[in-house]
This record gives structure tokens, sequence and C-alpha cells, in this order.
């Protein structure tokens, strides 16, 4: 082969390698033939989230300088995040195997999850309950003494927990002690 066709081939390499739309990465997440979830990292920290169940396709696009967090929160239900748990910047989807369903985004999604009615406690500058694949949503009322903070998400302590409507709330108060309160979400 002489140099020109070696130059030319070497050419045409790079400009199909510079063209060639490129993915960082694709992962996919889950599949049982009928139903797939996968992410895609389209640009540098700008993922793609697919869920496809037979004809329809659901497609949300998040930035997220941080990588993104997937995990099955129970047998059914899994979890994926983007964001910062160390600042105020966090973004949760939840997928369902059983139902064949993405939620949309919930933002500031704590760890605290009704399995049985599928909602989860919601926490920035207001508190609420959420439905995680329906559009309920109650505000809670909170505690007067609770820590002064923007984003009550870091004022939400992890032993929270709801059950059927009942919260049960343990917070950071305004004297930096973790006080617990029952509320009834009617």
């Amino acid at each position: 082969m002489n140099f020109f066709k070696r130059g030319f081939l070497a050419q045409t390499l790079i400009a199909v390698f510079i063209l060639m739309p490129s993915n960082l990465f694709s992962n996919e997440l889950y599949n049982d033939g009928t139903c797939s979830l996968s992410i895609e990292e389209i640009s540098e920290s700008c993922f793609k989230i697919s869920c496809c169940h037979e004809n329809e396709k659901i497609e949300f696009r998040e930035t997220s300088p941080a990588k993104y967090r997937f995990h099955w929160v129970f047998e059914d239900l899994a979890r994926l995040d983007f964001g910062s748990p160390f600042a105020p910047d966090m973004r949760s989807y939840f997928f369902s195997r059983k139902l064949k369903k993405i939620s949309r985004r919930k933002d500031f999604a704590t760890n605290v999850l009704d399995l049985k009615n599928l909602n989860v406690l919601c926490a920035d500058i207001e508190v609420a309950v959420e439905g995680i694949f329906s559009d309920y949503k109650k505000t809670v009322n909170l505690p007067a003494d609770i820590f002064p903070c923007a984003c009550k998400f870091f004022a939400i302590d992890e032993k929270t927990s709801l059950d059927d409507n009942n919260l049960k709330l343990f917070y950071l108060a305004d004297d930096e002690s973790v006080k617990c309160v029952n509320i009834k979400i009617e």
C-alpha cells in the first residue's frame, strides 16, 4: 500500500470516528422480554432514561455531575437517583416490575416509602407525601421547631417511617436534637 492510500485510509477512519454518535455508555438495567429499562450517557453528565413496554416508550433526560445510582428498594421496586445526596440536588425515578412502569421525576425523595400505597416522602422547601406512580400529593404540616433550613431533605432523619398514611416523622429540631412526631396524612 503506497503512502497516499495509507494517508487517505487514516483520514477516512478519523472522519468516521468523529462523525459517529459517541455514547459514553449504555446500560440495560432491567429486561424481562416485555418491558425494559435502560440508561444511556449521551454526553458528559447528560443521561437518557428509557422505559419500553409493548409499543410504548417513555424517555426522560437528566443532567448530573455525579454518576447515577440504581438499586432495588424492594423485590418489585427499583430506584434511580441523580444529583448529589450531599448537596441540595437530588432527583429520583422509580420503576416497578409488576406495573411495568417508570415514575415521573421526584425531587428530593427521601428513603421513606409506603410500599402498600406506593407513596414516597419528598422534602424540598415543603415536605409532601407523593404518589410514586400517581398524581397524589399531600403537603405535611411540619412542627414549628424543625431546624431552619431551606431544603428540609437535610432535617428529616432516616428513622422516619410512612405506613398506610401514618407518618412517624423524626426530624432535626432547632435546638439540634432529634425529635419525633406522629402525623396522620388525610
